[in-house]
């Protein structure tokens, strides 16, 4: 149910909020040409859509290129952060632990954090189109976490050091948004290569979260989850059709809202349901883990890493979305209506599985498990 909220109106979503606030405002101010926000998102969108139709090797491809030179621009404009550095000068303060207390906002970061980190969990849906998916699922769903991790780590220290640790304070008042600003002062005109990355970067993560709910989708469909037209598969692309149909369907459903409500207005309120509803999933897999290995799994019991581990990540969890979501509450904005969003979806699911109990309609939890056994990324 989560998953079918929240990978596939990734892409449209992505890009029209990134199109909206960044994009459309910096082009039209810095070059005097006023290319409309959208004419981006449907640009975008459709090279997402293509490469998926086209099937997954084409599709992994564009997102290795495209990542790659997000990842190289971004690193590249961070060291240059830290060669060229603003008022304070060089600074290992952004570092510090110790500083944490300093952020007003700390813990809406965290959230938002979370939601920049989800994603890797889409390796798994992709397994049985992987070479030795029980290695390299596992490689891939750690590996991006401890990647990224030290990755988004270094470039934020570069870009507050290039910004000035001094103005640190200043950032969420700023005119303009502060990275661009690095850019113009240590780039000049080679700033443009920063929109560039954050295009490749939308792209890159339209592709990835793509085909990660169309890939889910098929499993579910296949397994007799959801509808089994979702599990055909095209003979010649080996691509699951109606899957990558059905989230056509969502991203112009998607598409739709945006122009309803506003890009800014929907991305954030979708941003902060999901984020609760990806903490509420990770302690859901902690209870699982603790279950598991206190029963089934006994002989590889570790306390540490089945009791400790997991006890530390659910509390975690839950004071990231106290301190973030009801000390204090708020009665208006994205960060409501974001939990107003959760809510109504947490009470549909409740809802149809109280319905699945009482009319003994049950059997879906076996055929669901069958999702990742038939994968071959079981265990």
């Amino acid at each position: 149910m989560l998953f079918s909220v929240w990978l596939p109106p990734v892409g449209v979503l992505t890009l029209s909020y990134l199109a909206a606030t960044v994009l459309e405002p910096n082009i039209k101010a810095y070059y005097g040409v006023d290319v409309k926000w959208w004419i981006w998102v449907i640009a975008g969108i459709a090279l997402v859509i293509f490469f998926a139709y086209q099937g997954i090797a084409l599709s992994e491809k564009a997102l290795i290129i495209t990542g790659s030179i997000e990842i190289l621009i971004m690193v590249a404009l961070a060291i240059s952060g830290l060669v060229s550095t603003g008022p304070g000068g060089f600074s290992w303060a952004p570092l510090n632990p110790g500083n944490f207390h300093l952020a007003s906002n700390l813990f809406l970061g965290v959230v938002f954090s979370i939601f920049a980190f989800s994603g890797w969990e889409s390796t798994g849906p992709m397994a049985e189109e992987s070479k030795n998916p029980k290695r390299n699922v596992p490689i891939g769903l750690v590996g991006s976490v401890v990647i990224l991790m030290i990755y988004f780590v270094f470039v934020t220290w570069g870009y507050l050091n290039g910004i000035g640790v001094a103005k640190v304070g200043t950032i969420p008042t700023a005119a303009a948004w502060p990275v661009a600003t690095l850019a113009q002062r240590v780039w000049a005109g080679a700033w443009v290569f920063l929109l560039f990355a954050l295009v490749n970067s939308a792209i890159a993560v339209s592709i990835a979260c793509f085909n990660g709910g169309t890939r889910t989708w098929y499993g579910m469909g296949r397994s007799g989850v959801l509808p089994t037209a979702l599990g055909k598969v095209n003979p010649k692309r080996k691509t699951p059709v109606n899957s990558i149909h059905l989230e056509v369907a969502v991203q112009v459903v998607a598409f739709v809202c945006v122009l309803i409500w506003g890009a800014s207005n929907v991305f954030l309120t979708w941003a902060n349901a999901i984020t609760i509803g990806l903490i509420l999933m990770y302690v859901l897999a902690n209870i699982g883990v603790v279950k598991y290995y206190l029963t089934e799994g006994r002989a590889q019991f570790n306390p540490i890493l089945h009791i400790v581990v997991p006890l530390i990540a659910t509390a975690a969890g839950v004071v990231v979305v106290w301190k973030s979501y009801f000390s204090p509450f708020t009665s208006s904005g994205p960060v409501y209506w974001g939990l107003l969003v959760f809510f109504v979806i947490l009470a549909l699911t409740i809802a149809a599985l109280i319905y699945m109990r009482v009319t003994h309609k049950e059997e879906w939890m076996a055929k669901a498990q069958l999702v990742f056994e038939q994968s071959g990324a079981s265990h």
